[in-house]
């Protein structure tokens, strides 16, 4: 009779085990993340972390970075929120908008582009809109102005903008309670530091319930002098 009764113990416990993973929601382990995870480190306790990580390889230089932020007295949550980028970097400010809300990274350990900008508490867990591989770019490269730019500056390029301003990006209310988060980057020649010939904006729409929608193409703007007069006669 054991034997006919631990199988079926098993059959239920691996039953609900299924139907909680089926559950709607952020998958276990997800970071919550809130103004508690801040942490903005002096430029001594940065130097100290550098001295003893820069000679690390990738995963040991992580974890000397999560030691480094821990010796310098960051929250718990600080950690926590840490160990959950792939990248060093730490959370310097926070944006309740809700239900998803607006983290501001810095990525000290980077040569280009030190400042990120991740939508949290969602569904999935984070969304970082700079992942540009991610953007429907090709929605973009259909809009008339940037084939006007395109067609005068050939190796124009797509970059971030500007992330340290925590008034960005900004937000619109959508149909049923959902929300709108704007992004502006910037359309450059040939690289971060050239020329800017465009600003470009994408939307990122979420649901009432803080699910990712998808990301849209909203619109170009050209650069002042970006395309004179005279090149289009």
């Amino acid at each position: 009779m054991k034997s006919v009764i631990l199988p079926l113990v098993l059959i239920q416990i691996l039953l609900a085990c299924v139907a909680a993973l089926a559950q709607p929601g952020k998958p276990p382990g997800d970071v919550t993340v809130g103004p508690a995870a801040i942490w903005n480190p002096d430029q001594a306790a940065m130097r100290v972390i550098r001295q003893k990580c820069s000679s690390l390889s990738p995963p040991e230089f992580q974890a000397c970075f999560i030691s480094g932020m821990r010796d310098s007295g960051a929250s718990s949550e600080a950690i926590a929120f840490a160990r959950s980028i792939e990248d060093p970097a730490f959370l310097r400010a926070f944006r309740k908008v809700g239900p998803v809300d607006v983290a501001y990274v810095t990525y000290p350990f980077r040569a280009n582009q030190n400042e990120g900008c991740l939508l949290v508490n969602c569904i999935p867990s984070r969304v970082d809109i700079d992942a540009l591989q991610t953007l429907p770019q090709e929605a973009m490269k259909r809009d008339p102005v940037y084939r006007e730019l395109v067609a005068k500056f050939p190796e124009a390029l797509l970059f971030a903008g500007d992330r340290y301003e925590t008034d960005y990006p900004t937000v619109e209310n959508l149909a049923g309670g959902g929300k709108r988060f704007i992004a502006s980057y910037d359309l450059k020649n040939r690289c971060r530091a050239c020329e800017l010939l465009g600003t470009v904006k994408f939307g990122f729409d979420f649901d009432s319930a803080g699910t990712f929608l998808g990301a849209k193409f909203l619109g170009i703007t050209k650069a002042s002098g970006a395309i004179p007069d005279r090149a289009r006669e």
